[in-house]
């Protein structure tokens, strides 16, 4: 499907979470576990369900308000801000809580 401007098309993933970045021998950086993604395009509304792993919720998604894939944004943010803190535990695949 080609992309335009007036159609833009984006994934929200609801379950960002360290467990679900995949590091490759050559260190890449992937994705993995899209059981909860869905694709939202412009002409569809502001999500407003809650799901996710507890910890990595955004406060819209807890308050019940519409979002956007501004979710996944936050969920990011709490991921760097975890291997700031715990980065040798949660290199060696240590839980930080």
């Amino acid at each position: 499907e080609k992309h335009t401007a007036s159609r833009v098309s984006f994934i929200i993933m609801f379950s960002l979470k360290p467990g679900n970045f995949l590091l490759t021998s050559s260190l890449q950086l992937k994705i993995a576990d899209f059981g909860l993604a869905t694709m939202v395009t412009n002409n569809i509304p502001h999500l407003n369900n809650i799901c996710g792993t507890p910890n990595f919720i955004s406060p819209e998604m807890l308050e019940k308000k519409e979002y956007s894939y501004e979710v996944d944004l936050w969920s990011v943010g709490v991921i760097l801000y975890l291997f700031l803190l715990y980065r040798y535990s949660m290199l060696y695949g240590i839980a930080p809580f």
